[in-house]
């Protein structure tokens, strides 16, 4: 009775109430709403890979970056969660909600343990409902874990700062994660010195031995690749700032702040300059001032001096050290005597309202997760109708939005053949407007045409008996 009630404060209670909230933000018309486009077929033929082929893999999908590849550690998670689905690829919407209310609880337990335990439920709470936190634990890509990665390592640099240096190799480990989480974080590791540096205690050379295990741990899998592939990612990497571009430094610099700031622009000005206000109000101090600092810029910075072209979501850490230095304000105005409080209350009010708003306004695009399950069902069942020796499929849309269906074919268990006369073919109509005369079925905005003018026999007689879906080349894919 007494354990009981401990559990049921009102610190847990809220906690409790904060976790239904980012379930309920994170699931919302999920199958409605969730995507499934070319990152969403690629890693579920990881996993197929993995465990349909039982393939020992080194590195997953091939990114953006010619020779550098994500790291495996991403599929190896969600590897049970297909397996919990049986192979249904909606598994992975189970293993990112899983992510995000875990990335929710360590907001709620790192600011606990750094500030007090209102900036914990603070914390949580913005990370629960904030649009921009809420889109990415949605959006199932193998950077989803950045957010999570972000706060603990905050965590350990705070700690290190405050001469606990066996939070070194954490600190450590963390880093040997990136290659799986996203290389975007790299230049983060300089923070690691840096924070030992600025807490003038040198670990020894235990705590340094440990910490130099614990990175190379996780990085076991990319370091064998490198030895059996003559070191193609390190000098992909190498590549990236050697290379020369175009593009002049003044130019690259305000492309790479306009992507690193985003939206909210002139929100953004400001919290640059809030880490001087906190240390001026001295409600941190010229260390943690640094870091702040010091994460911001040398992710900018890292940008700005590659080749390598870049996006809004490169710079997800950016965003996550802005909502860091929101709670270190919010706590601030909280304590401000008692209109401060109420201040800050009136804030979160604002920010839930304004958060629901957005995910109420949330509308399916027509080409998601849904309709191509729909999709590639309603071929299977309809060849199966007509007794089709063999079947193609073709596509009419434009160029990259025939991505999402290869995966859901296998899953379906359609075999094609390559598309060729004398083989039934259904083509795939996206959107469905291209030629709307011809579709006979709609799916959201994906319409199929289904074949017409074949002879059965005749199409036996062509059918080889591949599955062409099995060999077709697959961008951003390796065995």
């Amino acid at each position: 009775m007494g354990l009981k009630f401990k559990l049921l404060t009102r610190v847990n209670i809220l906690l409790i109430l904060i976790l239904i909230l980012a379930a309920f933000f994170r699931l919302y018309k999920i199958e409605a709403l969730h995507g499934f486009a070319a990152d969403a077929d690629l890693y579920s033929w990881i996993v197929k890979d993995i465990i349909i082929e039982k393939h020992f893999r080194l590195v997953g999908q091939l990114t953006s970056t010619e020779g550098i590849y994500a790291g495996v550690g991403f599929y190896y998670l969600l590897a049970p969660f297909f397996l919990i689905t049986k192979m249904d690829p909606i598994g992975a919407v189970i293993f990112a909600t899983l992510v995000g209310l875990l990335t929710v609880v360590s907001f709620y337990f790192v600011f606990r343990k750094l500030i007090s335990t209102n900036a914990g439920l603070v914390g949580a709470f913005l990370q629960a409902i904030l649009p921009l936190r809420v889109g990415y634990d949605r959006w199932v890509v193998p950077s989803i874990t950045v957010n999570l990665w972000c706060v603990w390592f905050f965590y350990t640099l705070l700690k290190i700062l405050k001469g606990e240096r066996k939070y070194l190799i954490p600190g450590l480990f963390l880093a040997g994660l990136i290659w799986h989480v996203h290389l975007a974080l790299t230049p983060l590791i300089l923070l690691l010195p840096l924070s030992v540096i600025l807490s003038k205690k040198s670990p020894g050379k235990k705590v340094f031995f440990l910490g130099v295990l614990a990175f190379i741990l996780p990085m076991l899998p990319f370091i064998l690749f490198e030895f059996r592939h003559n070191f193609l990612q390190t000098m992909s990497f190498y590549n990236a700032f050697s290379v020369g571009t175009n593009v002049t430094l003044l130019e690259k610099t305000l492309k790479i702040l306009n992507e690193s700031l985003g939206s909210n622009f002139y929100l953004k000005i400001f919290l640059l300059f809030l880490p001087v206000i906190l240390y001026r109000t001295r409600k941190i101090n010229l260390k943690l001032l640094i870091i702040f600092y010091g994460w911001i810029f040398s992710v900018i910075g890292f940008f700005i001096f590659s080749s390598k072209e870049s996006s809004e979501y490169y710079f997800t850490s950016t965003q996550t050290i802005f909502l860091i230095l929101i709670v270190y304000l919010l706590v601030w105005i909280a304590n401000v005597k008692k209109l401060g409080k109420i201040l800050a209350i009136i804030i979160l009010i604002i920010v839930f309202l304004y958060s629901v708003n957005d995910l109420f306004l949330q509308t399916e695009n027509g080409k998601g997760f849904k309709q191509k399950m729909a999709v590639a069902q309603f071929i299977k069942n309809d060849s199966l109708d007509k007794n089709l020796p063999c079947l193609s499929i073709t596509y009419i849309t434009s160029p990259g939005e025939n991505t999402g269906f290869r995966y859901l074919f296998w899953f379906n268990n359609l075999k094609l053949e390559e598309s060729k006369a004398g083989i039934p073919n259904y083509t795939i109509v996206l959107p469905f407007n291209l030629s709307a005369g011809s579709v006979e079925k709609k799916f959201g905005i994906i319409g199929v045409i289904v074949p017409s003018g074949y002879n059965l026999r005749e199409s036996a007689g062509n059918c080889t008996g591949k599955d062409f879906n099995l060999s077709e080349p697959f961008w951003g894919y390796t065995d």
